[in-house]
């Protein structure tokens, strides 16, 4: 079942990629380049949810003040989040990310995809195997998220396989990563030559559709 699972996959994402590609051209234009960030709990409020809501926030920011040079004239941009909250609305979404994060971000830039299946990559689905649950549950979603439309660029903002348990508090980014130590007279005699530990989350995974 698995096997099959892993060779469907693929060949479903090539068909869905090629079926949804009229859509994306019929709503926003084929002058219109568009950025899907996937994060399934977009609306919980935490500090994962800051770093997604931030990362749009600079991202349209820098599109007004500033053009890349291979972009084409009069090239527009457009935001769509992949999320699982589908008892709320576009909306409101941005009404909670302006209250919790004081971060504002036009309507009329951020469109929506709502998913049905993120129980999948759920802990409380998988009371044994978890790990192994998750990520096959979360080939489901990330499947039903390409069949829904497919982006240009396309930005995974959570390691659904990587998380365990820590998705059913809505709090992504729980493991304190290592990173180089700033210098060796900051840290004890004790701790020298150890990495430092930091809260700040991995860089997010980018895909860029050809």
């Amino acid at each position: 079942m698995l096997v099959l699972l892993l060779l469907t996959v693929p060949v479903i994402a090539l068909l869905a990629r090629l079926l949804t590609g009229w859509r994306r051209r019929r709503l926003y234009g084929s002058d219109t380049v568009v950025v899907g960030f996937f994060h399934p709990y977009c609306n919980a409020g935490g500090g994962g949810e800051r770093v997604l809501w931030a990362a749009v926030d600079a991202l349209l920011r820098r599109h007004e003040t500033s053009a890349s040079p291979r972009a084409q004239p009069n090239q527009k941009l457009r935001i769509v989040v992949y999320t699982g909250d589908t008892d709320t609305t576009g909306a409101d979404i941005l009404a909670r990310t302006r209250e919790r994060f004081n971060i504002a971000l036009p309507a009329d830039a951020v469109d929506f995809v709502f998913l049905r299946q993120r129980s999948w990559v759920e802990a409380k689905r998988y009371p044994y195997f978890t790990l192994l649950g998750q990520s096959v549950g979360s080939m489901v979603l990330g499947l039903e998220a390409f069949v829904r439309f497919v982006p240009d660029v396309y930005i995974g903002m959570i390691a659904l396989s990587c998380e365990g348990s820590s998705r059913s508090q809505h709090t992504p980014y729980q493991t304190r990563w290592a990173t180089p130590s700033p210098s060796p007279s900051s840290s004890s005699s004790a701790d020298a030559g150890l990495p430092a530990m930091s809260t700040t989350p991995p860089s997010a995974r980018i895909c860029c559709r050809s």
